[in-house]
């Protein structure tokens, strides 16, 4: 599921999700802080298995999607 929000974070039902996501979260007591930084986890867990196959332009992707789907579910 993270990995199609993150791939097509303007799909009909991506961006709601994460926004359910993050409310259902919240009702455990995670702080928004704290699930947002499970999609940091991804990313830095798929830079490191992709090791030198991780370029810039890659790095600077995931940036953009997860700082956008991060800032549309909140």
């Amino acid at each position: 599921m993270v990995f199609d929000c993150l791939m097509n974070p303007a799909g009909p039902y991506q961006l709601n999700l994460v926004r359910t996501e993050r409310m259902n979260h919240d009702g455990f007591g995670t702080p928004n802080d704290v699930f947002d930084r499970f999609f940091w986890i991804v990313r830095d867990v798929c830079r490191e298995q992709a090791a030198d196959g991780w370029t810039p332009e890659t790095d600077a992707a995931w940036t953009a999607r997860i700082e956008s789907l991060l800032a549309g579910s909140r």
